[in-house]
């Protein structure tokens, strides 16, 4: 028998504090206030890191899942996720001239 995976009525339901694993590196983090968090915990480059996938009440299981995999697949090519998700974060900055030319349009 394989590893036990999460159900979506669990997700909804629980709320004792504590980590709930799926798979893939993937688990809930139920807090004591309540609040509820996915993250996933991957190996790249020999070292065990740690990424936020979003709260469970935004991030559904399945698109959680969905994450979870996107970011082993992005590992597997030697791309780090977190360091991918920081470079899609990135807001380019604007000089003077720019700004003027983007306020005109």
């Amino acid at each position: 028998m394989g590893p036990k995976k999460l159900a979506a009525k669990f997700v909804v339901n629980v709320t004792e504090a504590g980590k709930y694993y799926d798979l893939h590196g993937l688990f809930l983090h139920v807090r004591t206030s309540g609040a509820k968090k996915w993250l996933q915990r991957y190996t790249f480059n020999g070292r065990i890191r740690e990424i936020g996938l979003g709260s469970a009440k935004v991030v559904s299981l399945v698109t959680a899942r969905q994450k979870a995999n996107h970011n082993l697949e992005l590992a597997s090519e030697g791309i780090d996720p977190i360091e991918n998700k920081k470079q899609d974060k990135v807001i380019p900055k604007l000089d003077f001239r720019g700004y003027c030319l983007k306020c005109r349009t």
